[in-house]
């Protein structure tokens, strides 16, 4: 294997005791993918200070930024580095034995990896090295000793026969079992992270979304969670404030909502409509709620694949919560998540149409009155009501009497529609930062023609590019 120049300077100073100190300095960001893959098991042996150290440094902090590439060579010697020190360390970095084999484009040689991948296994289970459960699994899954694992792994997660608390979490764990080792390594990249592991490969959601199993598992653990709120809501299940998932359950929505929101499926917006207001405020009077670490996992997930309806979702939990310190850590979120919109353009812009005109205005005639929603001169969408042409300071008695539910609805659609629009202005203002540009399509569609955006987009001025330059 052909290192590059820079590669072969380090590869000298990491193995050669009397090489000193490098001149020049070694430039680590000239180091190829798979001079990273070659470097990592030297510089892993690497024990002490002194020079070696230096280039152990300049190798680790380098793939702790970007993605090595394995030969299959490369790949056993880093498995074979992580037995060595094992006595010393009393740790290995399954992270990086499990994020190895799906950095290996020639295939990882599982059959040759076996032997160490089971002295990895055994030592950590019997250490009770258990910080990085889905890894481990997946290195047991290599040596084929998924027995010795499993229970160990199910204990810490409180997912044992003696717990049964966590059902999703349990359905994760079984589901991720039947996965061969490559497929559990997917798993085990978006699940906790090690100091030294590379960052997730960037189309590790793309290939989740690949296995039918997991893409199944996602939507029914975010269905099933949503109808647990509504049980604890409709008082079926007894209310215990921020008690209604376990913390392996709130792992494994967080997840299915990343899958989820990566893939903008369909279903999502109208589960995250009916799971958030109820997971963000108790059943009963107090200011406590079902799940803060839920709530706060969502959101979190929402910032790294932010839709418009999330964040219009974030802001009805926000608006119903009681309680004072959540209210202040969902502003921060999602003052965090909204300029993220920008950079999913294919999202950012999309509002639902709940039947509005042209112009932006809604009439449901009650009796012999009429409500109206429309946009007020600053943008601002309020509901008003009318007998005939005289618009009335209040809902009129009758409509109060006759249609309490309409008069409910219509003023939560007020609510939902401004929250909307908000969200429609952050996108934009984001955009403006980056000079967003958009398909003179799509801008017409979802924002130009929309009778909700178009009150937005007829307070600013827009440049469409015709031809080239003009």
């Amino acid at each position: 294997m052909q290192l590059s120049p820079t590669a072969q300077h380090v590869h000298r100073h990491l193995t050669d005791p009397e090489a000193g100190y490098p001149a020049p300095w070694p430039d680590g960001s000239r180091l190829t993918a798979v001079d990273l893959g070659h470097l990592l098991p030297l510089a892993y042996r690497v024990t002490g200070s002194g020079p070696a150290f230096s280039m152990r440094v300049v190798v680790e902090d380098q793939v702790k930024q970007r993605q090595p590439a394995f030969t299959q060579e490369s790949c056993l010697a880093l498995y074979e580095a992580l037995v060595d020190g094992l006595d010393r360390r009393r740790w290995a970095d399954l992270c990086l034995a499990a994020g190895a084999l799906l950095r290996c484009p020639g295939g990882a040689p599982l059959g040759r990896l076996a032997g160490p991948a089971g002295t990895l296994t055994g030592f950590m289970v019997g250490e009770k090295r258990l910080e990085e459960p889905y890894a481990l699994l997946t290195v047991a899954g290599v040596a084929g000793m998924d027995a010795v694992a499993l229970d160990a792994v199910a204990g810490i997660m409180g997912l044992s026969a003696a717990d049964g608390a966590q059902p999703l979490a349990a359905a994760e764990l079984d589901l991720f079992m039947s996965l061969d080792p490559m497929d559990r390594a997917l798993l085990a990249e978006v699940g906790s992270r090690t100091y030294g592991a590379s960052p997730a490969l960037p189309d590790v959601w793309e290939r989740l979304a690949g296995l039918p199993a997991y893409a199944s598992f996602a939507r029914s653990a975010l269905e099933a969670a949503a109808a647990r709120l509504a049980a604890i809501h409709a008082r079926e299940i007894p209310y215990r404030a921020d008690k209604a998932f376990g913390p392996a359950e709130t792992a494994a929505l967080g997840r299915a909502a990343r899958l989820a929101l990566a893939c903008d499926e369909p279903w999502l917006p109208e589960l995250l409509g009916a799971m958030l207001p109820q997971v963000a405020v108790a059943p009963t009077a107090a200011k406590t709620l079902p799940s803060q670490a839920l709530l706060y996992e969502i959101a979190r997930a929402a910032e790294q694949f932010p839709t418009p309806e999330a964040i219009t979702e974030l802001r009805a939990a926000r608006a119903v919560t009681r309680h004072a310190g959540v209210i202040k850590q969902l502003d921060r979120m999602i003052k965090r998540i909204e300029p993220g919109l920008a950079d999913r353009v294919e999202v950012a812009f999309r509002m639902p149409d709940p039947g509005f005109e042209p112009g932006g205005r809604l009439e449901v005639p009650l009796g012999e009155h009429r409500a109206v929603v429309s946009a007020g001169e600053r943008g601002d969408f309020e509901l008003s009501w009318w007998h005939g042409d005289r618009r009335l300071k209040t809902a009129p008695a009758a409509v109060r009497k006759e249609h309490p539910d309409e008069v409910k609805r219509l003023r939560e659609l007020v609510k939902q529609v401004q929250r909307q629009v908000t969200t429609l202005v952050r996108a934009l203002e984001a955009g403006f930062a980056g000079e967003t540009a958009l398909p003179y399509e799509m801008w017409r569609r979802q924002i130009g023609e929309h009778p909700i955006a178009a009150s937005v987009a007829a307070r600013l001025i827009w440049e469409a590019e015709v031809t080239p330059g003009e």
